[in-house]
């Protein structure tokens, strides 16, 4: 007979956070689902805690009431913290998830009861493991803590999957197993979901990112508000600055309109401040002309566009009048720009699918209220393809009609009839650019000339004239 030592796998938690486990102890759950999801959590702290681990660890367990059983760092040592775990004891009840949300993002992250209104400098993480459905409503709860910027990373079976992914937005976020016997599979998917909360928008990665509003009468202007907060959560996500994000907005109808360029702010307070001022538009929707603008008008060097920099658009639109986008749309994917779409409502699928190019680009969401629930995921892809590999000349940073020649490390363009280091100088003959001065004296002398000939030519019409009377 043979035996086998079974340990828990390597996951060391290297990341900076406040880590609360709520662990769902009602009756729904079974003393033998509660032991089970117990033993989970006391394995993977185990494994990932390590003694000089950044990571405070806080454990709470809920039915009707929510009992919190070790206080946000309040342990000496993993050990200490792992015999609380063992103490723990089955509570049974009822299962308000709703509820022990709310109490969680109010007291769970500071010692003294209260709301959670100051922030630290460390992100705040809930991992939620529960066996069932809430007999609340967590829906506004979860809304809550995410406004309390409380992040929501679910463990649940595959039957109470729809709830959990209400509650935590992010589907990367969201770990299910369909027969308990797969939980202990789902360790290291956790470790990797924790840590991906400490990196929020793109740190140090250098973007250039245009969001394009529809502002349409098919949207209105109250879910036009909800795009306007949609915009503002997201944007704080990024470090707005010349060196890493750029900015830029579109707000469109029947005719696009620049409410703000790539380079027109270099802080996220005015970036703020100009996204307070967008004006709901009205009118019917030309989704093709707003993203031509795009590519003519807004993602250029000349307003703003950084040339060796990864380049995104984010488009919201419900899909009305995008029938003639997808020639702009494959021009901007083309030319290096990545394309999210963010399609509210099924209806349009197809055609807004044509826009992102890919599924991987595409999000399909039910209402302009539930944009807040896609924040975070729309801005873990965003920043995934900001740091995909740069190819320089795309787009194009030479302005009219240049042609853009790689070299090692770097690029020139090959300009005609243009100069300057983007064809953005006009060249009135040969290959040097002629001063200003030079050019209104040019301009003179032909008008001059033209009209010494103008004047011959009529005093030889009259001189005939008189010859033939």
């Amino acid at each position: 007979m043979f035996s086998f030592l079974v340990t828990a796998p390597k996951l060391s938690l290297e990341c900076s956070i406040d880590l609360l486990f709520l662990l769902d102890s009602s009756d729904s759950m079974t003393l033998e689902g509660f032991t089970r999801h117990k033993s989970f959590m006391r394995h993977f702290i185990q494994a990932s805690l390590l003694e000089e681990s950044p990571v405070n660890v806080g454990v709470a367990q809920y039915s009707n009431e929510v009992q919190l059983v070790v206080k946000i760092g309040e342990y000496q040592n993993t050990a200490e913290l792992l015999q609380h775990i063992d103490n723990m004891r089955f509570m049974g009840g009822g299962l308000f998830t709703g509820k022990a949300l709310r109490y969680v993002t109010q007291y769970g992250f500071k010692s003294s009861p209260g709301f959670s209104d100051i922030r630290d400098d460390l992100p705040r993480v809930v991992v939620l493991i529960t066996g069932s459905t809430s007999q609340d409503s967590v829906t506004a709860p979860a809304t809550y803590a995410r406004d309390h910027e409380v992040f929501i990373i679910g463990v649940a079976v595959e039957s109470s999957k729809s709830e959990m992914a209400e509650i935590v937005a992010n589907p990367l976020h969201m770990i299910s197993y369909l027969v308990p016997q797969q939980l202990y599979n789902q360790l290291p998917q956790l470790q990797k979901a924790i840590c991906s909360i400490d990196v929020q928008g793109c740190q140090a990665q250098p973007l250039d990112l245009v969001l394009v509003l529809d502002a349409s009468d098919s949207v209105g202007q109250a879910n036009f508000n909800y795009l306007k907060n949609f915009v503002t959560m997201t944007s704080l996500q990024f470090d707005i600055n010349r060196d890493v994000t750029q900015i830029g907005l579109v707000t469109y109808s029947n005719r696009p309109e620049t409410v703000f360029g790539l380079d027109t702010y270099e802080t996220g307070s005015s970036l703020l401040q100009g996204i307070s001022r967008i004006s709901y538009i009205g009118g019917s929707a030309s989704t093709g002309s707003a993203l031509l603008h795009v590519y003519n008008e807004v993602m250029t060097v000349q307003k703003g566009a950084r040339p060796g920099v990864n380049k995104a658009v984010v488009m919201v639109t419900d899909g009305r009048g995008a029938e003639d986008a997808s020639v702009p749309a494959k021009k901007l994917r083309d030319n290096g720009v990545s394309m999210f779409v963010i399609g509210v409502g099924s209806t349009h699928r197809n055609t807004l699918l044509r826009l992102a190019g890919s599924e991987s680009f595409l999000f399909i969401i039910q209402s302009y209220s539930s944009l807040s629930h896609y924040e975070d995921l729309l801005v873990q892809r965003v920043c995934e393809e900001a740091k995909s590999p740069v190819t320089l000349c795309k787009p194009n940073p030479c302005m009219n009609d240049g042609v853009c020649i790689m070299r090692q490390g770097s690029y020139r363009c090959e300009c005609r009839g243009w100069d300057g280091p983007h064809c953005e100088n006009r060249v009135i003959r040969g290959d040097t650019a002629w001063p200003q001065g030079l050019v209104s004296r040019k301009r003179q002398q032909r008008q001059s000339s033209s009209s010494t000939g103008r004047s011959k030519t009529a005093k030889k019409e009259i001189s005939t004239a008189k010859s033939a009377h």
